[in-house]
């Protein structure tokens, strides 16, 4: 029991600490572009109450009428980050730190899987430790 408890700590910790860290130095100077504009508009736009759609849309061209709600971008995401801006307050720090922990959570459950397939307890903590430390990975929560 106690292999599992700190394989799957030593998975979240190292996979989670690296994205804190990164979200915490570099990820913050980064420029808001695109996608995490429309996703902060609509987030805001859903605390506020108001229609789900976005003026001026990038990905629209100007060409589509913007009043209307939008499908281009789904509603899940902006719903996570509405209910992070909700706890936290309306800033992009804070939805980055939460994705930090969660990918955290998915190398420990990552680790916590491969024992539950047989495939033992350092091929399952190899296969987590990857997921904690491969760059696109990493990127993606920043």
């Amino acid at each position: 029991m106690w292999r599992k408890l700190s394989g799957f700590f030593v998975s979240f910790g190292l996979a989670a600490g690296v994205r804190l860290a990164l979200v915490e130095t570099v990820a913050k100077r980064w420029p808001v572009v695109l996608d995490q504009k429309a996703y902060h508009i609509l987030a805001t736009k859903i605390l506020d109450g108001k229609t789900y759609a976005i003026p001026n849309s990038p990905v629209r061209g100007g060409l589509a009428d913007t009043t209307l709600p939008t499908a281009v971008y789904p509603p899940g995401y902006p719903l996570y980050l509405a209910a992070c801006y909700k706890v936290f307050g309306r800033s992009y720090q804070w939805p980055r730190r939460v994705n930090s922990l969660l990918w955290g959570l998915a190398a420990g459950l990552l680790f916590l899987l491969g024992l539950e397939a047989g495939l033992g307890f350092w091929p399952s903590l190899l296969g987590s430790l990857l997921l904690g430390i491969t760059p696109p990975h990493v990127r993606l929560a920043g």
